[in-house]
């Protein structure tokens, strides 16, 4: 072997060992975070997520339904990966954890946090205990959805749940029902909830559902101005379903002069004659002369009108 190659070759094996000693070897990346974190809103456009350490905090469309699940668009750091993947569809809840893993094996979970586009709603206290049938009610309070698909107001009693749905008003702060005559409900207590969005509400107070206002619902065309002692006259309701509430109900009545002669109280003998018509029967000993008559069921009056007796 010539001294020439022997240089050549020295110089080529020098040359490899100084090669091999200069490359580098990169650790693996630390890095797990998400960057961005992107989902469709209730109108279709895009609705990017907050991240704050470990929480992706979504502020959903305010008053709008929130999803049941998503398929978020999410952005990683350089080389780490993600369960579940970005586009996969998870639910729409706190429960929901991804798991982000870096080149070199270290992991991160973050949480989903939602915060609903429907603020908390509430009720306000005072509601009005006495409520009458064939007439309206409000329940007072805030952040209630204004659409009737999405708020409903429940009667429970007796572990049964009647459902109104007679809206007169609805805002984000009033409900207003009525309780037509019509109502399958009785009289009683009852408690009252409210279901909008995502959220149930109960009243603090009970109301008491009383029987309809007979006076509203007096066909008073048919009353008649003058009496005799001793008749028998028909007092006739508009509406069929007016006296069911009152069968075992006593009645009352009593004539009120303009002079001296003493206010005469009795019984006006009420007979249920049909659905709309109950007869009364004014006493044969009564005082012939203009008064005031009165009939009243309970403690509410149903009649006031002044008649004269002759």
């Amino acid at each position: 072997m010539s001294t020439l190659y022997k240089i050549y070759m020295g110089i080529a094996v020098a040359s490899t060992a100084l090669f091999g000693a200069c490359k580098t070897e990169y650790p693996d990346l630390p890095y797990a975070e998400i960057e961005t974190f992107t989902i469709e809103d209730a109108n279709g456009d895009p609705l990017q997520a907050v991240i704050k350490e470990d929480e992706i905090i979504i502020y959903w469309t305010p008053l709008e339904d929130e999803p049941e699940t998503i398929r978020p668009v999410i952005t990683l750091s350089e080389r780490a990966s993600i369960s579940p993947a970005s586009g996969e569809a998870v639910p729409y809840n706190a429960a929901t954890a991804y798991i982000v893993t870096a080149q070199d094996g270290s992991r991160k979970t973050y949480t989903l946090r939602p915060e609903g586009g429907q603020p908390i709603p509430y009720l306000k206290t005072g509601l009005a205990t006495e409520i009458y049938i064939n007439n309206s009610f409000s329940i007072a309070g805030d952040y209630f959805l204004p659409d009737t698909d999405r708020t409903k107001v429940y009667l429970l009693a007796d572990e049964q749940e009647y459902e109104l749905r007679e809206f007169n008003t609805l805002t984000n702060a009033v409900i207003n029902l009525s309780i037509p005559i019509t109502t399958e409900l009785d009289t009683g207590y009852y408690e009252v909830k409210v279901v909008t969005g995502r959220y149930t509400l109960t009243a603090k107070e009970r109301i008491h559902l009383n029987a309809p206002n007979l006076s509203t619902l007096l066909d008073r065309t048919k009353l008649p101005s003058n009496l005799s002692p001793g008749q028998t006259f028909s007092v006739y309701f508009t509406q069929e379903e007016a006296l069911k509430f009152y069968q075992e109900e006593d009645f009352t009545a009593r004539m009120e002069y303009s002079d001296n002669t003493p206010v005469r109280n009795f019984d006006p003998k009420v007979r249920f004659i049909s659905a709309t018509e109950v007869q009364v029967t004014i006493p044969k000993d009564i005082v012939a002369e203009s008064a005031w008559f009165t009939l009243r069921v309970g403690n509410r009056t149903v009649i006031q009108q002044q008649m004269t007796i002759e």
